[in-house]
């Protein structure tokens, strides 16, 4: 990963070998968004990301949350683990700020590639399809650019420490 994480605590190298570690335990995230009256909604989707720290999603453009960043574009998502025992003193997650919007097609093809090789089945799927059949796919690919994160990793930095770092 080419990004740079900056906090006067801890290096770079370790905090985004650690937030590359909770990321890889989990491809399901939670991604919570508001709608134009202040509601929020939450949705779990898979997500994958690049070495400039974007992420992508493939989802219904009329889907609630899609729905949603059309209006407002105000994101924020939770990866974890959820197979961590309480109390263990292990915990790790983190959650991510920032926004999201449907992707162009100029970058539809490093979503996609990107999106591939995390999820091969996705690949192989879309390789069985004709052209017809591929026309008739709803979901399109969305990027999250973050703006700040919270890591939670007691493995790693000790119990209770959570690090906020802006992007």
């Amino acid at each position: 990963m080419k990004k740079q994480f900056n906090h006067p605590d801890y290096k770079s190298s370790k905090l985004q070998q650690s937030i590359i570690e909770v990321l890889e335990s989990s491809t399901l995230w939670s991604m919570a968004t508001v709608n134009e009256n202040g509601a929020s909604h939450i949705n779990t989707a898979y997500f994958c990301y690049d070495d400039e720290f974007n992420f992508y999603f493939l989802t219904s453009p009329n889907a609630v949350h899609s729905l949603n960043l059309l209006k407002n574009s105000s994101v924020a998502v939770s990866v974890f683990n959820t197979n961590q025992p309480w109390g263990s003193g292990l915990m790790q997650g983190v959650q991510i700020f920032g926004t999201a919007k449907i992707i162009d097609s100029t970058n539809e093809v490093s979503a996609f590639n990107e999106y591939g090789k995390r999820f091969s089945g996705f690949l192989n799927w879309m390789k069985s399809l004709n052209d017809e059949e591929k026309s008739k796919i709803e979901s399109k690919f969305y990027c999250l650019t973050p703006t700040s994160l919270k890591l939670f990793d007691e493995k790693n930095f000790g119990e209770e420490t959570l690090i906020s770092i802006k992007l």
